[in-house]
């Protein structure tokens, strides 16, 4: 899904929104690469793509990015993928910069639940002041959206 940030300090006036959207690679023979591409615009409509794309080659196809203003910088949280115990895994990455057109790669954190795999997969609330540190409640971490098993013998809604 294309990300779209206003900017209305940039200078320069055809720069004024900022748009990051990802591209599987599969157009020639301009987009051949996949990753995320960036382009600009003085008005949110007409789009002009950067020099250099992708900014950030192909970490994964989910990401969001947004322009932090405590620090003045832009972060991304691609999803990407990491080696563990080879296989490869779907993580959550990292990425910050100042420069809109060049986006460092994603950096990724992953925890493993009982040494061997990382278990069921749920969503947990947690909270950060700066985007980079994470904090979960103490104590056992609950799934704030508990996942579940259909009861027997019931298709799930998804199967109707």
């Amino acid at each position: 899904m294309p990300q779209v940030i206003h900017t209305p300090w940039e200078p320069d006036p055809q720069k004024r929104y900022e748009l990051i959207n990802y591209d599987y690679g599969r157009t020639p023979p301009y987009h051949m690469t996949s990753g995320f591409w960036a382009a600009y615009s003085p008005d949110g409509l007409h789009w002009t793509e950067v020099e250099e794309n992708p900014v950030l080659v192909d970490p994964g196809d989910v990401g969001n990015f947004v322009w932090d203003p405590h620090v003045e910088r832009y972060r991304g949280y691609p999803k990407t993928f990491a080696p563990v115990r080879g296989y490869r895994r779907r993580c959550v990455g990292f990425t910050s910069t100042t420069d809109f057109e060049r986006l460092p790669p994603a950096e990724w954190i992953f925890r493993i639940k009982d040494g061997k795999n990382e278990g069921r997969i749920f969503a947990e609330l947690v909270s950060s002041h700066d985007g980079i540190h994470w904090v979960r409640q103490a104590g056992e971490r609950h799934p704030f959206f508990p996942s579940a098993k259909p009861a027997a013998g019931i298709r799930p809604w998804w199967l109707r």
